[in-house]
């Protein structure tokens, strides 16, 4: 077993808190039981296995990046546009990649911290791109790993990091969900009570 090292206070905070929010949310707001029961058997199981890895020579790989594809696939059998699903994936790790990059050769042009820039940048791309929440989470779980594991890999070729699964990929994985989960419950409180408005509109026209 290898342990993580070298991580920041606050980067450490931040993976804990988040998650442990997830549970919160997952817990009260997702009325499905199977989602629910998957969605938090996966995050007790990234949370446990925080310290857990494997090391193939100077590589370390660590369990919770496979359960975050593994759960992100079950979104992926979900999904009604499985060639859509996978273009979008596609672009999106493209883009993590890429703007990670950025991030780690140039930070010093980051005004917003990235904590919340690359989350919020993926956002917007993915309301752009994908039409139904099931298909964002789908995208988001399996691009964003996806385009880490690119970008861990270019770094590992230029011998600079030898790590797969640091707590920022679950911080800007975390952030993603609950703002999309969010955005989901206001459109359809939002949805709600323009319904509730039209029926007494109707109702007094009568």
């Amino acid at each position: 077993m290898v342990q993580k090292g070298g991580i920041g206070m606050v980067e450490q905070f931040m993976y804990f808190w988040l998650l442990w929010l997830l549970v919160i949310v997952v817990f009260f707001f997702i009325n499905n039981d199977s989602l629910q029961r998957g969605s938090l058997v996966t995050i007790l199981l990234i949370i446990a296995c925080t310290d857990i890895a494997m090391a193939l020579d100077y590589f370390i790989i660590h369990m919770n990046v496979l359960f975050v594809i593994i759960y992100g696939l079950f979104f992926y059998a979900r999904t009604r546009r499985p060639f859509f699903t996978a273009l979008y994936t596609f672009i999106c790790a493209l883009f993590y990649c890429g703007i990670r990059l950025w991030e780690k050769t140039t930070p010093v042009l980051f005004v917003i911290p990235s904590f919340f820039f690359i989350p919020f940048c993926i956002i917007i791309l993915l309301h752009f791109l994908c039409t139904s929440l099931s298909e964002r989470l789908a995208v988001t779980f399996v691009s964003v790993t996806l385009g880490y594991m690119m970008y861990t890999f270019i770094l590992f070729s230029y011998n600079v990091h030898n790590e797969l699964g640091e707590y920022k990929l679950f911080i800007h994985l975390a952030i993603i969900v609950l703002v999309l989960f969010m955005t989901h419950l206001l459109k359809r409180f939002f949805t709600y009570i323009r319904y509730i408005y039209v029926k007494i509109m109707t109702e007094h026209s009568l």
